[in-house]
């Protein structure tokens, strides 16, 4: 990759439309009074192999993205980055470790624990950073790790080594909700005297109002999740196993870890998924989910929405970027049944793991160079730059971008904006992102709060101190109304965070054995749970032979698994 523009020159490129934003005579910040860069010595050469996750909607190629040219230019290492899109990382990533041809770094790419465990501890294909972080090499997450000891315990594998840097989220001030909630269309409802739904019976009489007043419309905008399963869920489907009394962050198939009744099951296996099963066989008849639900993509889903043509969907404002679109919105609450008597939902786990990890075949000249570029990320500064980018007017921008501002005319605390979106370079700021700034890596580093001023308690409170430099002049963020993602978050901590509870933990490894265990029962009981609940929801199977379906996942382990499940959970119930 080639260093498109030098420091020199990207020091002139000073953004003038909104330099009226920003004093005149306040310096912006940039990295160097955060940062040890450069990390290269001019005349020398280190290069560092990268796996990077490209987002398959928004993303552009590696000469078009702000980020690792950004890199380049400031720290003199040279970034050979493989892009792997997100919609294929599930077919890639196997084959990138089979070859035992791992780069020196993988970053964004959210590796699972069973993952981390299978190529780390068993395979050594991962190298151990336990030594290696210090406070002279990574002052920044050294901190993080003295103030959240249970952070590092979280990426500590059962051998005792570091596979994996953290990544944190919303400690301090957070919504609290963990998975994909519900919104519902309640400008549609109220037109039509509906009042939100507390119980599940009410929320079916809404979808199937709805349907009644629009034939043609498809109340639920949802397929089934995309991503490898890899006990992943955060389907729009939660909500409804969440009140057939399966606590978790589910996918429709029933075959991630959930709590019912105190013990931890996959939901697949229980009497109960029956009457999920019958209710979703029902939606499906009736056309309350998309005929195509198993086949559709993101595009179906999305013109449901942008057609006005549905009631019900999961995080939205992106695919409707107007103001007057998303505030139509609002995420609703829990519901409760007969299996749920109390409404629930998954509380949030504020640590990541999986999103920057080292290749074992790296040297210690190169590890110790990409822990001290690594570290950036767990700074102030570094939090911005990860997601958003710099600032506008940040000689950093090197004029790939015009950056962000905050803008106090929207509100007592303003909003966080992007001229480049403002200009209609981009549709929305989702696409800015995910496209110019190019990191897409949510699970590393920090995207929380500050360690050096306790007063800045969450991440936008971050950015607004960064424009302002003066912790005297920074509100309490509020999130602004008229901003698509302040809508959402404003209406999840109301309506759904103070339902959430904790469940069976997001983070837990295996020792080797019982990993091996858990991959040889789950890679066949997977794939048979994923077909046969196809095919109950489809009706190509009668939901008559639930019990004979239960027998044979019970005759491929399922119990055995169980009990793996169960052990662990009461592991974290006492180490609380």
């Amino acid at each position: 990759m080639k260093k498109l523009f030098s420091i020199l020159l990207a020091a002139c490129l000073l953004l003038s439309v909104c330099a009226g934003a920003l004093a005149e005579d306040k310096k912006v910040i940039d990295h160097t009074a955060y940062s040890q860069f450069p990390l290269v010595k001019d005349g020398e050469k280190l290069t560092i192999t990268v796996a990077h996750i490209r987002d398959a909607a928004y993303g552009v190629d590696v000469e078009k993205m702000w980020f690792w040219n950004w890199a380049e230019a400031v720290t003199g290492i040279d970034f050979e980055v493989q892009q792997i899109l997100s919609n294929s990382k599930g077919d890639l990533l196997p084959l990138m470790f089979a070859g035992g041809d791992v780069p020196d770094l993988l970053f964004g790419l959210g590796l699972t624990t069973t993952e981390i465990t299978r190529y780390g501890v068993s395979e050594g294909q991962f190298k151990d950073l336990t030594e290696w972080i210090t406070p002279e090499r990574m002052p920044y997450l050294t901190g993080w790790f003295e103030a959240y000891p249970e952070s590092k315990a979280l990426c500590t594998t059962p051998d005792g080594a570091i596979y994996t840097l953290p990544g944190y989220s919303n400690i301090k001030y957070s919504h609290g909700v963990a998975g994909q909630f519900a919104q519902l269309n309640v400008a549609w409802m109220e037109a039509n005297n509906m009042a939100a739904p507390k119980t599940l019976d009410e929320l079916v009489d809404l979808l199937y109002a709805y349907k009644k007043a629009n034939p043609d419309h498809t109340p639920i905008a949802a397929h089934a999740t995309k991503d490898p399963s890899n006990g992943k869920g955060n389907s729009l489907m939660t909500i409804f196993l969440n009140a057939f009394g399966f606590l978790g962050d589910h996918n429709e198939y029933g075959h991630n870890v959930s709590i019912k009744d105190g013990k931890a099951i996959l939901a697949a296996g229980h009497q109960d998924f029956k009457a999920y099963l019958t209710m979703m066989n029902q939606f499906y008849t009736d056309g309350i989910l998309m005929k195509d639900y198993f086949t559709a993509d993101d595009l179906a889903m999305q013109t449901l929405l942008t057609e006005n043509k549905s009631v019900m969907a999961g995080t939205l404002y992106s695919i409707l970027p107007e103001v007057e679109r998303f505030q139509q919105w609002k995420a609703t609450s829990p519901v409760t049944s007969e299996y749920c008597p109390e409404p629930v939902w998954l509380a949030f786990n504020p640590y990541k793991v999986g999103n920057a990890l080292v290749g074992a075949k790296v040297t210690d000249e190169e590890l110790d160079v990409l822990l001290r570029f690594l570290d950036f990320f767990y700074s102030d500064l570094g939090s911005s730059y990860l997601w958003d980018g710099p600032l506008a007017g940040s000689a950093d921008l090197m004029g790939f971008a015009e950056g962000w501002v905050y803008d106090y005319s929207t509100g007592t605390t303003g909003s966080r904006v992007f001229p480049d979106v403002i200009a209609k370079k981009y549709a929305s700021g989702t696409e800015y992102v995910k496209s110019v700034i190019g990191t897409n890596n949510t699970g590393f580093g920090n995207r929380s709060h500050s360690l050096e001023h306790e007063e800045l308690t969450y991440f936008f409170e971050i950015a607004q101190y960064l424009q302002e430099q003066d912790l005297s002049k920074v509100i309490p963020y509020e999130w602004a109304r008229d901003h698509g993602d302040g809508w959402a978050r404003i209406w999840t901590k109301e309506n759904v965070g103070p339902y959430t509870i904790p469940a069976f933990p997001a983070i837990v490894y295996f020792d080797e054995d019982t990993q091996e265990e858990i991959d040889e029962v789950r890679i066949v009981m997977e794939a048979h749970i994923e077909a046969n609940v196809a095919k109950f929801i489809t009706g190509a199977r009668d939901l008559a032979e639930f019990d004979t379906f239960v027998k044979e996942l019970e005759d491929l382990g399922l119990r055995d698994l169980e009990e793996i499940y169960q052990a662990a959970y009461e592991a974290y119930l006492a180490a609380k």
